[in-house]
């Protein structure tokens, strides 16, 4: 028993502390409370007291929840007896009911769930009915029973809890009593409410109602998750009834939508709740909810045809019919395929044009909130635009569900989108309703070129669109924006024949003094030059206007991820164009080198943007190596720099300048030393880079760079073997790699320098763990040793040894000769075999006139006549065709 110094009332004042030190030493007090028996139930009562204010009562239920998570299966050395257990579960489960404050009403369904998640079923297999007893008979707190029994099903149906199969099994086999007892009192409850609805449409707020709407709420999202938990199955027939009903509910409010007028917040949860059920029911179990798709269809094409319904409705119902669509279960011949005939009838051609007309004419319109932020605030109207997520965007939605209706039915909505798009281009934009049907119109096509690219040509579309972006209608700005997204669209269709136009009115929208544009112009810019048949020398022309553009851009730009995003089109134009963006790289590192200093947050983008240009002007890179490799090692400052993802976007700018730079200069050979510093410091990774690029200097600086580094880049090798576990198998192929080359060059030097790394390569080798990731590290340091037996054959056997005589293992090398030979047998790579079979003939000649090694010579003899067969077979292969002897 551990005596408190302090009385917990003290110590859970002190939890909530804005003093830190005051704080932890509370939370070590409770930690040593926690021993004693009978404290949980004390610290219940605290939470339980009316009188305690609440941010007491919360602090302690949630240590209770969190100790119940720590110590109630007697983990940790604390044993909370059985007794005091079936104490709190009782006393939990009646202090949900007779507590008034919804705060620690969860935290006691919070604790309860936790307490679930270890006792259910065999300890206290009776608390879901017991919670349904309470709903049934205690009607006036029935929602905080709901509640709990809401947290306890959603952690009951993880995977995360312990024996989840058998608290599923359980769970299942009293789930049809849970849901038949639930959808009873929610279908007394939503008929009450649909009929109070109907009778008048402003709802009572006495507090007996709002509790029935609350209730109802909960029940309806506990039935809802238990059938797409699969707590019961749709195809019983108690579901089945559940879903029609739940449509039935429902038409009475969307009824009321469709008339214009608006609905309670509370009534259009349920139309969003069911939303979401139904989706889900026909995503988890597509065949089993073929009876209810007619149901479903009936219910989202309402929610998608009615006015005023928020877009968490909206897009669930988008999301079905894009699901319904995709579904590769209802595919095939509709006499045969149930689902694929239920299809068929769903989506009639009516019903198609339906969808089809909605997204075009009415999601895909502008909106006021919309214009507002483009004008307020146009970068961040420009970040959602570029970072939209089509689970909860409905533009990002519509746009999705379009194009996949669009590839579907495109015989049929190919012409009706053509002729959408004449009428627009003809029709009187004066008038705003038209004008914004035509910027609708305009994204379609955008979306639409696989569909209409056989009925019209892009330049009819760029010659119709073009008076758009070269008007000074203030009004024209949402076309333009969608006449860069037409240009996009429409890269494949980008002929020669077009590309002054096209560019032309691109560096146009680039040059405007709307910064939306001006983003979107660069995005198609991006785009095409991206594109894999992009024509260099018909851009060439433009080079300069475009990166002048483009620089200016990225100089305005004051979000991070608008910044990525231009940074990113300038890297695109040097990669493409490589050496002749050389003459602009001075004006280019200016602005980059302004930037630098504005902002910490945008130095990885530069990072990333000066890699690719050294990449695009090769060789020609070494003139900037003076501005360059200064920048490089100032981020590799680990005072000034503490940042991991900095420091190998650095690295990766340092390797492609060792890759690109014809000769090392004495001046990159003077900055290597920053490289064993960063390998000394723990918790730095980058370890393949930093190895790549030691490689990189051991190859291309020969002894220049050897004669000054030797000892440099022998303390990282060691430094990599040191946490050699916490490398991935890229850093210890790599780190092998400047083992190797070291070794080649030096062979009678260097090997001695690597004892250390090679007692970790045989801890790894003679590992029994039999992971992918293992198996691969064991291939290439066997290949390794292999190579080390031929180039310094006595000094790793001396090695070897030693090894044996100083830890008294016998028989050390014909062990590591049995393990090479199992492990042989599962290399991939035929380089690894070839070395593996050079050393085991070097070990085996070592251990000459040993009576026990028959088995590993005929071994070894069996894996030379393999080589030996390769080797045959790749020289009759080069024979008949030379052409295959360099490959």
């Amino acid at each position: 028993m551990n005596s408190p110094s302090l009385p917990l009332l003290t110590v859970l004042h002190q939890l909530i502390s804005p003093d830190n030190q005051t704080r932890k030493a509370a939370e070590n007090e409770v930690n040593n409370l926690v021993q004693n028996q009978g404290f949980l139930a004390q610290i219940l009562e605290v939470a339980a007291n009316p009188q305690q204010p609440t941010e007491i009562a919360s602090v302690a239920v949630i240590h209770l929840k969190n100790s119940v998570k720590k110590h109630w299966s007697g983990q940790n050395g604390i044993i909370i007896h059985e007794e005091e257990k079936k104490h709190l579960r009782n006393r939990l489960l009646a202090l949900v009911g007779s507590e008034s404050r919804r705060q620690i009403v969860v935290q006691y369904g919070l604790a309860i769930a936790e307490i679930a998640m270890i006792d259910f079923p065999l300890a206290w297999g009776d608390f879901p009915t017991t919670l349904l007893k309470f709903i049934e008979e205690d009607s006036q707190n029935a929602e905080n029973y709901l509640k709990t029994l809401d947290l306890c099903l959603k952690s009951l149906s993880s995977a995360k809890a312990s024996n989840a199969d058998l608290k599923r099994q359980a769970l299942v086999q009293i789930s049809p009593a849970i849901f038949q007892t639930l959808r009873n009192r929610w279908m007394l409850a939503s008929g009450t409410i649909a009929k109070t609805f109907q009778t008048s449409p402003n709802l009572p707020n006495d507090r007996s109602f709002t509790s029935m709407i609350a209730s109802a709420k909960l029940m309806h999202r506990i039935l809802g998750n238990m059938i797409l938990f699969s707590l019961v199955s749709v195809r019983e027939e108690l579901v089945v009834a559940h879903v029609q009903h739940m449509s039935q509910v429902m038409g009475p409010f969307l009824n009321h939508l469709t008339d214009g007028k608006m609905l309670p917040d509370p009534l259009m949860f349920f139309i969003s709740k069911t939303a979401t059920i139904f989706r889900g029911i026909q995503e988890s179990a597509p065949m089993d909810s073929v009876p209810l798709l007619r149901y479903f269809s009936e219910l989202f094409l309402y929610v998608i045809q009615a006015p005023n319904v928020p877009a968490d409705c909206v897009i669930p119902a988008l999301q079905f019919f894009h699901n319904v669509i995709t579904c590769t279960d209802y595919r095939g011949d509709p006499t045969k395929n149930p689902g694929a005939h239920e299809i068929q009838n769903i989506l009639s051609e009516t019903n198609v044009e339906i969808l089809f007309k909605n997204l075009v004419y009415k999601f895909f319109l502008l909106t006021p909130e919309e214009l507002d932020m483009w004008e307020d605030d146009p970068e961040i109207y420009v970040n959602e635009q570029l970072a939209q997520d089509w689970d909860h965007d409905l533009k990002a939605c519509a746009e999705v569900v379009y194009i996949t209706l669009m590839r579907k039915y495109s015989q049929f909505l190919a012409p009706k989108i053509l002729e959408m798009f004449k009428n627009a281009i003809s029709t009187n934009s004066e008038n705003d309703q038209n004008f914004f049907l035509k910027d609708a119109c305009y994204w379609a096509v955008s979306l639409s070129y696989y569909e209409l690219r056989k009925l019209v040509e892009f330049s009819t579309i760029l010659t119709a669109v073009a008076p758009d972006v070269q008007s000074n209608d203030p009004k024209t700005k949402i076309l333009k924006k969608r006449v860069a997204q037409i240009i996009d669209g429409w890269i494949p269709a980008i002929t020669s024949e077009v590309h002054h136009a096209v560019f032309s009115l691109l560096l146009r929208l680039l040059g405007s003094g709307d910064y939306v544009l001006r983003i979107w112009g660069a995005v198609a810019l991006k785009n095409i030059i991206e594109d894999f048949d992009f024509d260099v020398e018909s851009f060439f022309p433009y080079l300069e206007s475009a990166l002048a553009v483009t620089l200016n851009l990225v100089r305005e730009s004051q979000e991070n991820f608008t910044t990525d995003q231009v940074l990113e089109i300038v890297s695109t134009i040097a990669v493409r164009l490589e050496k002749r963006v050389y003459p602009f790289i001075e004006k280019i590192t200016r602005s980059l080198e302004s930037l630098w200093s504005m902002s910490d947050s945008r130095k990885e983008s530069i990072l990333r943007t000066l890699k690719k240009l050294v990449q695009a002007i090769q060789e020609l890179s070494a003139e900037f190596h003076s501005y360059l490799v200064p920048l490089v090692t100032h981020c590799l400052d680990l005072k000034i720099f503490p940042d991991l993802l900095l420091m190998r976007e650095a690295l990766q700018v340092w390797l492609e300048i060792l890759i690109q730079t014809p000769t090392i200069s004495p001046f990159l050979i003077s900055v290597f030393s920053k490289i064993p510093e960063l390998m000394q410091a723990e918790e730095y990774g980058s370890v393949d880079l930093m190895m790549d690029i030691s490689l990189k200097y051991i190859t291309k600086g020969g002894s220049e760079f050897l004669n000054v580094h030797t000892s440099n880049v022998i303390s990282c090798l060691r430094a990599a073997f040191q946490r050699d576990a916490q490398l991935n198998t890229a850093e210890l192929v790599v780190t092998t790699s400047v083992m190797e080359a070291l070794i080649l060059l030096f062979p009678g030097e260097a090997p001695p320098h690597f004892f250390s790394c090679y007692e970790r390569m045989l801890t790894t080798i003679f590992s029994t763990e039999q992971n992918r990731t293992i198996l691969g590290i064991q291939g290439y340091y066997l290949s390794f040793f292999g190579k080390l037996l031929v180039v310094a054959g006595d000094i790793f056997l001396n090695y070897l040894r030693g090894i044996q005589v100083e830890r008294n293992m016998n028989n050390l090398i014909e062990a590591l000769m049995e393990r090479w030979l199992d492990k042989a047998d599962t290399f991939n790579e035929f380089e690894h075999v070839k070395s593996s079979g050079m050393g085991l003939l070097i070990l085996l000649i070592s251990v000459a006139g040993n009576p026990n090694i028959s088995g590993i010579v005929q071994r070894t003899a069996s894996l030379c006549m393999k080589i030996r067969n390769r080797k045959d077979e790749e020289s009759e292969l080069t024979a008949s065709d030379p052409s295959l002897a360099s490959k």
